[in-house]
């Protein structure tokens, strides 16, 4: 499930202003960097990182979870705030901080069904005491990027039923189509909508299309009594249906 979650494409639209994100993050908190990571079990991805010149991170590069900052947040589903890791007995021979990212602030970023997309951090080579601004700050992208998500959710849901509904239209499209009796649709004010093979043939038209371009107007064009075609549309309006309804039609062999 999960690596079917990774596979939905953010638009690049939305990865434009992630970019911009991490860009502004990054000079607002005066950290080392900026990042939002993908989860890709058991690896991480930067999907995008600030653009600044001390940052060592790239958008697209990989590694596994195991050591990182980054893991405990995905593990634990919340917030991970570390100082000085090197003063800290749980982190000083992490990974990070053995690579000289000494401090730490990341929040887990979740799709609208609450699985882990990966993460919204930062880190700093130095110690660093994050105030109440950037992490306000942060908790704000977070729920921003998040929002992003939910709308990428909503039209992948979209999509797919409307997949759903043109497959169902199709099939009764077709069913309509095969069908051995004559079949019209069409609007009260007599224009066709659509209309079936059998329909047509009836008719002594070689095809649909040429059915089509013939009838313009039903009460003038196929009705021979064109007072039935009132009636008809009287009864549709009375009863909803008209059972054993007859009229004489104008086919291609009466023009």
């Amino acid at each position: 499930m999960i690596k079917k979650d990774y596979n939905k494409k953010i638009p690049i639209e939305m990865q434009d202003k992630w970019q911009n994100i991490v860009n502004i993050l990054v000079k607002t908190a005066g950290s080392s960097d900026a990042l939002i990571t993908r989860f890709d079990p058991p690896f991480l991805d930067v999907f995008k990182a600030s653009d600044n010149l001390e940052n060592i991170f790239a958008e697209g590069m990989r590694s596994r979870l195991s050591g990182h900052y980054c893991e405990a947040v995905i593990k634990n589903e919340k917030k991970v705030m570390i100082v000085n890791a090197l003063e800290n007995s749980k982190w000083k021979d992490s990974i990070d901080a053995q690579a000289g990212l000494n401090a730490y602030l990341g929040y887990p970023l979740k799709w609208p069904d609450g699985k882990i997309f990966g993460t919204l951090c930062i880190h700093d080579k130095k110690i660093h005491h994050f105030s109440k601004n950037t992490q306000e700050i942060m908790l704000q992208f977070k729920e921003l990027i998040e929002s992003h998500l939910e709308i990428i959710n909503k039209n992948i849901e979209i999509k797919r039923d409307n997949e759903i509904i043109k497959r169902k239209s199709d099939k009764y499209d077709n069913l309509v189509n095969k069908a051995p009796i004559g079949i019209f649709e069409t609007t009260s004010n007599g224009k066709i909508i659509s209309i079936n093979e059998s329909m047509a043939e009836i008719l002594g038209f070689s095809s649909i299309d040429e059915t089509l371009k013939h009838y313009n107007d039903l009460k003038k064009d196929l009705y021979l009594n064109q007072k039935r075609r009132e009636e008809f549309i009287k009864i549709l309006n009375k009863n909803d249906e008209a059972k054993n309804f007859e009229y004489q039609a104008i086919g291609k062999s009466n023009v």
